[in-house]
C-alpha cells in the first residue's frame, strides 16, 4: 500500500540533495530550510494525556501551518487529517479555496512561529527573513520519503498563496527527511 501512495524509506539527505529534490517539487532554494532533530525530543516530551492530539499532529511528516503577522497559528493541516487514497486530498473540504487556508485540525496553543523557528535551520546559510514585515508566514513541512504526496502539498499551498490578494506572504519550505532518519535511530 505504501508503494501505491508513492512512499519510500526515509534516507539521510545532504543539503544539495534537499535543494535538488525541492526544485523538482517547485521549491525555491531561497525558501528552503531543514527541521532540526531537536524537535523530536521536544514533541515526545509533551504530556500525552494533556497534549496527545497535539503530539500526534506535531509528529506528522507533512504539515502546513499558517501564522498571522503576530506569529499566532491561524490554520493547521497535517497529512493524517486529510484522508485520501492513493493520493492525500488536501483540499477535500475546500480547505485551500480561501486564503489563509481553513484549518483541518484543531489549533493548538503550542505552535507559534517563533517556537517553530527554533527547530528550523536555513539550508542556504542566510539569516531568517524578518517575518514581522509579512502579513502571513506559511510553514510547509515536506519530505522526499513521502514522494508525490509532498509534491502535491507544495502545489496546493503555492496555489493557495496566489489567493493572498495583495497580502505579503512568506513561505518557508522545511524538509524533514533527516529529522525522520534521526527519529528512527532514536526509537
Amino acid at each position: 500500500m505504501l508503494r501505491v501512495m508513492g512512499l519510500k524509506t526515509p534516507k539521510a539527505m545532504a543539503p544539495e540533495e534537499i535543494f535538488v529534490q525541492g526544485e523538482a517539487y517547485g521549491i525555491p532554494r531561497s525558501e528552503s530550510y531543514e527541521m532540526d532533530s531537536s524537535f523530536f525530543s521536544i514533541a515526545l516530551s509533551l504530556d500525552t494525556i494533556r497534549y496527545g492530539k497535539d503530539q500526534k499532529n506535531l509528529t506528522q511528516p507533512l504539515q502546513v501551518l499558517y501564522f498571522d503577522a503576530l506569529g499566532r497559528l491561524i490554520s493547521y493541516s497535517v497529512n493524517c487529517s486529510v484522508g485520501g487514497f492513493p493520493n492525500l486530498k488536501w483540499n477535500r473540504y475546500g480547505t485551500f479555496d480561501q486564503f489563509p487556508a481553513a484549518k483541518s485540525v484543531e489549533l493548538d496553543t503550542l505552535n507559534t512561529v517563533k517556537d517553530q523557528l527554533l527547530h528550523i535551520n536555513p539550508l542556504n546559510n542566510a539569516p531568517f527573513p524578518d517575518l514581522r514585515t509579512y502579513d502571513y508566514t506559511v510553514l510547509v513541512y515536506w519530505c522526499r520519503f513521502m514522494g508525490r504526496q509532498s509534491k502535491r502539498l507544495v502545489q496546493v499551498v503555492q496555489d493557495n498563496v496566489r489567493l493572498a490578494d495583495g497580502n505579503k506572504v512568506m513561505v518557508l519550505y522545511v524538509n524533514t527527511d533527516n529529522f525522520w532518519v534521526n527519529a528512527e535511530i532514536e526509537k
